[in-house]
């Protein structure tokens, strides 16, 4: 379970903030493994949310940190359901999931798919004028016939494909940083705490804010919170 949002939260330090944002603006791009857990809350819920019993099954299975981010993932669902999320995928997780065979393997792309309509819906609807949509494209290879690409020589998610980004090792994970930066989207968000999270400062000048679900939902929250108070604050008194 989540820290009560009414409590004093401090500040962070990601570039929007420092920019004088209290949260991203523009769409944010979601790491794989975010797209992922999307999908398994949607499997320890009920009409989209996750039940106080899936909250169980995953603490037993994760532990707290990680299940904080779950639980914190779920509450930013539900805060942005009316509007729709400003959440937008890229073709790098795609490959990766396709690295896979099987049952899930399907599921998640599918899954992807889905995520990558609604990002379309949004795109015709223009919402997001500013980013390059072409940046999260994987170039494919020459094309050898009418409607037929000839294969990649080098797989779009190795290591000698992507660029280097200090301690950023994993292909994915830079794949991810180099689609932000070339279609202009300055927020990713992460549920790997490990790693990419770890490691966000230094994509700070470069202007890229590697945001966590926990940071992203209280930061909301307490925004939502004085703006209640103030709104409160205005009624007259009996």
């Amino acid at each position: 379970m989540l820290a009560d949002t009414s409590d004093p939260v401090v500040d962070f330090d990601y570039p929007s903030q420092k920019a004088g944002l209290r949260v991203p603006e523009g769409p944010t791009l979601l790491d794989t493994c975010v797209i992922q857990n999307l999908m398994a809350l949607g499997k320890h819920g009920e009409d989209g949310r996750l039940t106080a019993e899936g909250e169980r099954v995953l603490l037993a299975r994760f532990g707290a940190p990680y299940t904080d981010e779950l639980v914190a993932l779920d509450c930013l669902v539900e805060t942005y359901q009316r509007n729709g999320p400003p959440w937008v995928v890229s073709e790098s997780s795609l490959i990766e999931f396709q690295k896979t065979n099987g049952a899930k393997s399907r599921e998640l792309r599918q899954w992807w798919f889905e995520w990558a309509d609604y990002f379309q819906g949004c795109l015709d609807a223009d919402w997001y004028p500013d980013i390059d949509p072409h940046g999260l494209v994987i170039a494919g290879g020459p094309e050898v016939a009418d409607g037929q690409l000839a294969l990649s020589i080098v797989p779009a998610l190795s290591p000698d494909c992507v660029p280097s980004f200090g301690p950023f090792r994993d292909a994915g994970d830079r794949a991810l940083i180099r689609d932000a930066m070339r279609a202009g989207i300055p927020t990713i968000l992460t549920t790997d705490l490990k790693s990419f999270w770890a490691n966000r400062r230094v994509l700070y000048p470069f202007g890229i804010g590697i945001w966590r679900p926990t940071d992203l939902w209280r930061t909301i929250a307490r925004d939502h919170s004085l703006e209640v108070a103030r709104w409160r604050a205005m009624l007259p008194t009996a």
